[in-house]
């Protein structure tokens, strides 16, 4: 019975310590639209994997001095499927030139027969700036 305890404990030792690999990426843009800035993230799966939309997919915005949103936590509804990601648009024109929103986004993505799934966090840094006018 300890080998077993200890084995589970030393196999999900690297899931906690370390960098868990990921599944997915991110990529985030952004554009300025009738002088409101739109965030767009969108989720590319890695390896062959697909994106599955069944999971409780989300986004939270964090840290975006100088950005104001309608709401900082988007969730499955507000997912753009065809994109497989998010669109954000500032509610107010920015109150700076520049800077950066902190953001993490919860996506999910399996394999063609859907036998191995991945719920994947995504925390990062999205910087961003505004052409002066």
């Amino acid at each position: 019975m300890k080998k077993s305890v200890v084995l589970l404990a030393l196999a999900a030792a690297p899931a906690l310590g370390a960098e868990a690999e990921k599944h997915s990426k991110v990529d985030v843009s952004s554009a300025v639209k009738a002088d409101k800035l739109e965030l767009t993230f969108k989720v590319v799966p890695v390896n062959g994997l697909h994106i599955n939309l069944e999971g409780p997919w989300k986004l939270e915005l964090k840290g975006h001095d100088g950005l104001s949103f309608a709401s900082d936590v988007l969730a499955k509804k507000d997912l753009d499927e065809k994109l497989t990601g998010y669109v954000v648009t500032s509610k107010d024109k920015p109150g700076k030139a520049s800077g950066d929103v902190d953001y993490a986004l919860t996506a999910f993505v399996c394999t063609d027969d859907k036998t191995a799934c991945y719920r994947e966090v995504h925390t990062g840094k999205a910087s961003w700036s505004v052409a002066a006018k």
